[in-house]
């Protein structure tokens, strides 16, 4: 049946009269030009469509109390006194926004940040007679219980090594943490690295551990976890290991013994200059991002600033965001009430300095792509009639003209009658009036859309195969 049905194919394929130039480039089809072309038009075509997709850009942050202290109602005193999210883009091809000064006593750590990009944190410590500390509450469970739930981001790299009374001792523990994803690009590197910085504060007895590198490095123990509303409003933790695949993290376990300072800052960063880029490479629209911000802790926070190396444009959310031309600043009962712990906020946030960029390349890669795909499916044509013009002299006896014109007819008819049915579903769409069908039959087409598509395809061509099936004589193989 096979042999039958690509012989329909053939006959018609030469019913038309072909020229003296279409028999030359016939003759000189290449196979291996064909590849080329086609490997190449589908290699922009994957291009042209992801730089017309909104990159989304994830930063989760936590800042969990181990050892905490308390005002003298019993509330938690420690606050955040800043978050700086510092994000560097242009990579050189528009004019960069210099942090020319830092208003900062620890200038060292916020400048290299605003240098390089990355998260600058500042946390309000209090200690001395008008405070006490105390164990976090949330720590009433068992060791296993806490690795799983409450520390959903430590890596067993450094959570794993330590006990909660290893903690306990110490006026003050906390533990920070950092991830955060990166924008696509052509070049699909993704940098891999695992950094540890361990030393003492101070005198005092305090000490930090820094890790810093990509989520994979970590191996075996990194968990993702965040918390879902079901219909009825109830909060459920939901992990996800394959949310940290090709994310960098940092986290930083902080401790110390001051009991002698009524009020004291401890500040830290993590940078990662070679994250993020926008520039002709990246796979994605270079004009505009999502920006995805979790944040966690039990302290309040002051303020939180992102700010960017261009200009930007962006709606304000609430009365408690400032907007300037190259940052906003979240603070008040928006940042702590709707933003933290609450999952996921995204801003949409536009690079009005890039438009043109990426004007730029959509004219390009459009010009490329309607390039490519002409050569591609006009040497296929010439390949696919060099093939069944050998295949028409080896299979084909003859093919009946009075038959092959009833089936052009018939084609013709079936053409008419689908141009139709589109001219009517055109003016539905022109008209905004949808087609109505039941939620389930919706689901279903939804799902099986794929298969559905393949189903009326093969529907069509055993359609066309029974129609044309007389109109030639297939060849009779000679008997030895």
């Amino acid at each position: 049946m096979l042999n039958t049905f690509i012989s329909a194919l053939v006959a018609m394929f030469f019913w038309g009269k072909s020229t003296k130039d279409i028999e030359e480039k016939t003759q000189l089809a290449s196979k291996m030009r064909t590849f080329v072309y086609g490997v190449l038009a589908l290699f922009v075509l994957v291009f042209y469509i992801k730089t017309y997709q909104v990159a989304t850009v994830f930063h989760t942050i936590q800042v969990k109390g181990i050892k905490e202290s308390v005002n003298a109602n019993g509330e938690l005193a420690d606050t955040i006194a800043t978050i700086n999210l510092v994000n560097k883009f242009s990579s050189n091809i528009t004019e960069n926004f210099i942090f020319n000064k830092v208003d900062d006593p620890d200038a060292d750590e916020l400048k290299s940040v605003s240098e390089t990009s990355g998260l600058f944190m500042a946390l309000n410590l209090h200690s001395g007679p008008n405070y006490k500390s105390r164990k976090n509450p949330k720590l009433e469970k068992t060791e296993n219980e806490i690795k799983k739930t409450y520390y959903g981001y430590i890596p067993e790299a450094t959570f794993g090594k330590y006990t909660l009374n290893d903690y306990y001792p110490y006026n003050h523990a906390y533990l920070f943490c950092y991830i955060t994803s990166s924008i696509p690009s052509l070049i699909p590197f993704f940098p891999t690295m695992k950094f540890e910085d361990k030393k003492d504060l101070d005198q005092s007895g305090g000490y930090h551990d820094i890790i810093m590198g990509d989520c994979d490095s970590y191996g075996e123990g990194l968990v993702s976890s965040t918390n879902v509303n079901d219909v009825d409003g109830n909060k459920h933790e939901v992990y996800n290991n394959d949310f940290l695949h090709e994310r960098y993290v940092g986290t930083t376990v902080f401790c110390d013994t001051i009991t002698n300072m009524e009020a004291y800052h401890y500040k830290f960063h993590f940078v990662k200059n070679f994250l993020q880029s926008l520039n002709f490479l990246t796979a994605a629209d270079i004009s505009q991002y999502t920006c995805d911000i979790i944040l966690e802790s039990d302290c309040y926070i002051k303020d939180m600033k992102i700010s960017y190396d261009l200009p930007i444009e962006i709606n304000p959310h609430d009365s408690c965001m400032d907007v300037s031309s190259y940052s906003f600043v979240l603070n008040g009962d928006f940042l702590n009430k709707e933003i933290a712990n609450k999952g996921s906020y995204r801003f949409h946030v536009k690079f009005p300095t890039l438009a043109n960029l990426q004007l730029i390349r959509s004219l390009i890669l459009t010009t490329l792509l309607t390039a490519l795909i002409s050569l591609f499916f006009c040497n296929l044509f010439y390949v696919f009639r060099k093939w069944l013009i050998f295949f028409k002299k080896e299979h084909i006896s003859e093919i009946s003209v009075e038959k092959a014109e009833k089936f052009r007819k018939k084609i013709n008819y079936l053409t008419i009658a689908f141009l139709m049915f589109f001219l009517y579903v055109m003016w539905q769409i022109f008209k905004e009036q949808p087609f109505h069908i039941d939620l389930e039959t919706y689901n279903w087409l939804y799902f099986y859309y794929g298969r559905v598509t393949l189903a009326i395809l093969v529907i069509i061509c055993i359609i066309l195969y029974f129609m044309f099936r007389k109109a030639y004589t297939i060849k009779k193989k000679d008997k030895k």
